[in-house]
């Protein structure tokens, strides 16, 4: 039997059964908000893994501990531990609306001249039903936005010795303390 012949009977067959009803179309349920009480009781004393995927090569990791404080890294390399260089310290975040969480974060160690002010980045969370928790988050950078899937982490994924490292560097530069930073 020759391959065009093959190929019509397959065609055939597959509109016979969609004309039957056997075959459907499978659709994704619509992504949906979260409250501003749910959301905050999903991620507080939580971290947020989005994953690399979409163009993107690098996940955002984002731990957002009580009382407003926590850590960010928005270049986590896949399969790597955060580095000091990269995060940013959280000094407050909250919910919004719209199923948003927005953190005021430090800049990075290399960015960090006194007169540097802090940055704001928002989160959209979203209930996506796909795997690999049916979250997703939608992230925004100065080069786009996407949206790619959320992994939710029990506690605080930054290792204790980047953390340590960070704030060593920090007080080195701003002459043995932590900067008081605060959002306008």
């Amino acid at each position: 039997m020759r391959i065009g012949a093959v190929v019509r009977i397959a065609c055939a067959l597959a509109a016979a059964f969609a004309a039957a009803g056997c075959v459907r179309a499978v659709r994704a349920p619509a992504p949906q908000l979260f409250s501003a009480p749910e959301l905050d009781a999903l991620v507080t004393g939580r971290t947020l893994r989005v994953l690399a995927g979409g163009g993107w090569e690098f996940e955002t990791l984002l731990f957002l501990g009580p009382g407003s404080k926590g850590w960010l890294d928005e270049r986590l390399v896949p399969g790597m531990p955060p580095l000091p260089g990269d995060m940013a310290m959280v000094f407050e975040w909250g919910i919004a609306p719209g199923s948003r969480i927005c953190v005021w974060a430090a800049p990075l160690i290399g960015q960090m001249p006194n007169f540097a002010p802090p940055g704001e980045q928002c989160l959209q969370i979203l209930r996506t039903g796909v795997a690999p928790q049916g979250l997703a988050a939608s992230v925004e950078r100065g080069e786009g936005a996407r949206t790619a899937p959320l992994e939710l982490l029990p506690g605080d994924a930054f290792p204790p010795a980047a953390i340590d490292q960070y704030l060593e560097q920090v007080r080195v530069l701003y002459g043995g303390r932590i900067p008081a930073w605060s959002h306008p």
